[in-house]
């Protein structure tokens, strides 16, 4: 099996509670996360707004069991990282993680494209892009929306 990938580059640092809104995201569903915050290792409980934490320049990461890319993926890292004012906000899953049904690669490939163009007119970005890893490079990529 391969891994997944979707990636938000360029977006702002209020736009990752935007995302999470959009992607159902749970607190209650987290299964670790890790965060670096005044020389020590925090969870995401310990963390009062991302606006804070990204402060500074930083990376963190969730391990979450699910979440809606217009199919249920579970067991999902996301990884956030952001400089003093753009970051990149990527999620990795398994291909074996995606919603367990009857549906063809290309009709789950089309739901995910039709949810993140929902979001495309609410968040910042420079783009957004769904494939293989690395989804960064143009061979793996299944879904690239750019912000023109």
């Amino acid at each position: 099996m391969e891994n997944l990938e979707l990636i938000f580059e360029d977006i702002r640092v209020r736009d990752i509670d935007t995302i999470f809104k959009f992607l159902k995201f749970d607190e209650h569903n987290i299964k670790n996360s890790h965060f670096f915050l005044d020389n020590a290792d925090v969870e995401y409980a310990d963390i009062s707004s991302f606006t804070n934490y990204f402060k500074t320049s930083g990376t963190c990461n969730i391990l979450i069991s699910r979440l809606d890319l217009g199919i249920e993926v579970t067991d999902v890292l996301i990884i956030i990282s952001f400089d003093e004012v753009f970051g990149d906000m990527t999620l990795n899953f398994s291909e074996a993680n995606w919603e367990k049904n009857d549906l063809t690669e290309e009709k789950k490939i089309e739901l995910v494209k039709e949810k993140l163009k929902q979001i495309t007119n609410e968040i910042n970005y420079k783009s957004i892009i769904f494939g293989y890893e690395p989804a960064d490079e143009e061979n793996m990529q299944l879904i690239n929306i750019e912000n023109k």
